[in-house]
């Protein structure tokens, strides 16, 4: 029987992580274990926030800025320490994206981002 808790502390999460890099695959941020026969055999986030925005094309780099800015606050504010920014290829902040020195990172290894419908 499959069974779904809740990641309480440093600890658990650490092993959700180790556990699934074992076993080949990688786990972003996990809020839940899945257990198995008393074992953890899985893990899943339902608290890791994907960005999403839009800025006309008429806005400055500097209104860019500011926006950017403020969503990091907003997160900050809510606890957030990291979030999904899923980004078109064509977009004007592709590039920008790809600069770590702005806080922003690739995903380590290879990954396609789905839209889960509910």
């Amino acid at each position: 029987m499959i069974q779904i808790r809740p990641i309480m502390d440093a600890v658990m999460f650490q092993q959700a992580k180790d556990l699934a890099q074992k076993d080949g695959h990688g786990v972003l941020h996990p809020s839940h274990v899945i257990i198995k026969d008393g074992e953890v055999v899985g893990a899943f986030s339902v608290t890791l926030p994907a960005l999403s925005w839009w800025l006309h094309t008429g806005c400055t780099p500097r209104d860019s800025l500011a926006a950017f800015q403020g969503m990091d606050t907003i997160l900050a504010e809510r606890g957030v320490p990291l979030a999904l920014v899923p980004c078109e290829r064509s977009s004007p902040y592709y590039k920008l994206l790809e600069r770590e020195d702005l806080g922003f990172g690739k995903l380590p290894g290879e990954w396609d981002l789905f839209l889960m419908k509910s």
